[in-house]
């Protein structure tokens, strides 16, 4: 049993990321996020590398989010009382 317990143990911990892995994912992200939202902001008036700049950029970032297909934000049941289905957000 000790054996397997200790299998178990490194596969769980095999599977997670370490902090300088997601610090590192995290960065990949905020470029890519500068990247492409950046220069909407440009033309939009902000001056670049300030804080309104980069709150323009979270802000697109989370609008273009939202507007992607699979982020529902209703729910939608159907059938009887008691015996309909419901899609939750």
């Amino acid at each position: 049993m000790s054996r397997l317990s200790s299998f178990a143990l490194c596969i769980v911990l095999g599977g997670c990321a370490s902090e300088s892995e997601l610090a590192a994912q995290k960065q990949r992200e905020v470029d890519h996020m500068v990247r492409v939202y950046g220069p909407a902001c440009n033309k939009l008036g902000y001056t670049p590398d300030t804080d309104p700049w980069r709150n323009c950029i979270v802000q697109l970032d989370i609008t273009d989010r939202l507007d992607r297909p699979g982020y529902p934000l209703t729910a939608s049941c159907y059938g009887r009382f008691r015996f309909g289905h419901c899609t939750n957000f």
